[in-house]
């Protein structure tokens, strides 16, 4: 009997209404509030596939502490990566809903019932998905991170703009799945986006406007790869652009690629000011009239301090471009 075997029942009872896919790779500190949160929802029918990725910590041992529970399920892989690990977990789901939970994030108990209510309202929804309260490494809430309410119906012009979709709130039809595929193993970064837009292609999307995720940030090497995620959305634009280009006005894909690489520079400024302006003029050619891109541009000889300064002074938050002065620049290859 092999390994995995061991830790499945051989005889499963009937399939719950929602599926749950968490897959975790070395997130052992994080792992416990993350299960006791799909325990206590308030909506109980369903099963939790937790994939660990040959993680080197104590995740193993935390995560066969809960398989007394018989709606729990284990499966251990070797280092698939992002999208294979989540992949796996989707191989095991026997559920006609699938919802994401990321290792280190929180959900709040009424999260599936929100979400099983839209689908059961509606049954040619593709996706549904939640608002969310942003907390630091420790669980702090961090108030100044504010969400615009997501878009709902066919938004894929919206998604285009933005990925206003938060991965650990999504529960999605099994069906919409089936028909798009899973997630592509591409890379480990901005797989969520690839399979959304997919999906947004030939289904209607809704929201719950609630904050029912906890969403962590401010730890781990993806929230400080912004340059490559960046990098890789890019990417997927260009892939939709040549698949599915025709679905859309070309005014709104440009404005999607216009954002992108105005994010993209900005990432760039504080490592390579010739990458920064190359990548805003980028911006600017698929949107001459992106003024956020021309205000990038003008003030991309001001030191840090004075633009700091400057956007203190007219009430908005200084502290937008952390992340991207903490990217890595090796990983930002041109």
């Amino acid at each position: 009997m092999n390994d995995e075997s061991i830790l499945e029942s051989t005889t499963l009872p009937r399939p719950p209404r929602v599926s749950v896919v968490m897959a975790n790779y070395n997130y052992a500190r994080y792992l416990p509030e993350a299960i006791e949160s799909v325990q206590r929802q308030t909506f109980g029918d369903w099963e939790l596939i937790v994939v660990d990725d040959g993680s080197t910590d104590e995740s193993r041992s935390i995560i066969e502490g809960f398989l007394n529970d018989h709606r729990i399920r284990f499966r251990p892989v070797e280092h698939l990566g992002q999208a294979g690990a989540k992949n796996a977990g989707l191989e095991r789901c026997r559920a006609p809903l699938i919802a994401f939970l990321d290792a280190d994030d929180i959900w709040e108990p009424e999260k599936l019932a929100r979400q099983v209510a839209r689908f059961d309202h509606d049954p040619a929804l593709g996706l549904v998905c939640t608002g969310r309260r942003w907390i630091d490494p420790e669980g702090r809430i961090l108030n100044g991170q504010r969400d615009l309410p997501p878009h709902r119906g066919w938004v894929l012009p919206e998604l285009l703009r933005d990925n206003f979709v938060c991965f650990s709130s999504v529960m999605v039809r099994r069906q919409a799945l089936e028909h798009v595929g899973w997630f592509d193993p591409i890379s480990d970064l901005a797989i969520d986006y690839d399979l959304w837009l997919r999906v947004a292609v030939h289904y209607r999307f809704d929201y719950v406007n609630e904050p029912l995720v906890r969403y962590r940030c401010g730890h781990g090497n993806l929230s400080r790869r912004v340059g490559e995620r960046l990098q890789i959305a890019t990417l997927i634009l260009r892939r939709f652009a040549l698949r599915d280009g025709h679905r859309v006005l070309p005014d709104d894909l440009a404005r999607s690629q216009a954002a992108t690489w105005h994010h993209l520079a900005l990432a760039y400024r504080p490592h390579s000011r010739r990458e920064s302006v190359r990548w805003l003029w980028r911006s600017l050619q698929a949107n001459p009239r992106r003024w956020a891109t021309w205000r990038s541009l003008a003030s991309l000889w001001l030191p840090y301090r004075t633009r700091r300064w400057i956007r203190r002074l007219l009430g908005v938050p200084a502290d937008w471009e952390d992340a991207y002065r903490s990217s890595e620049p090796d990983a930002m290859a041109s």
